[in-house]
């Protein structure tokens, strides 16, 4: 990955985390509130790691905001695929570190 500071890092195993738990709830129940509120967390830490995944991984910035275009429209199934296609990218990135 390149960047060397720890908390680069940090904040990208926690979008790993949400990626993972947040693409598994919407296959249960996409309407549920709790998803609501799992996406509002998922874009602030989005946001957090917008820096670094522009330089380390900028696809995935492009994945995450398809995801979020489909969470608005709800289309829950591209939606989660999206999800799902940005926890795998992030892994490979991860796996570098």
């Amino acid at each position: 990955m390149g960047t060397g500071d720890d908390g680069d890092v940090a904040v990208l195993h926690c979008l790993h985390t949400q990626l993972r738990l947040l693409a598994a709830a919407m296959t249960v129940d996409a309407s549920a509130p709790e998803v609501t509120a799992m996406l509002a967390g998922l874009a602030d830490t989005t946001a957090a790691a917008s820096a670094v995944l522009a330089v380390a991984e900028p696809g995935t910035l492009d994945v995450l905001g398809r995801a979020f275009a489909y969470a608005k429209a709800r289309r829950h199934d591209e939606s989660a695929t999206e999800l799902v296609a940005a926890h795998g990218r992030l892994s490979l990135l991860l796996r570098e570190t």
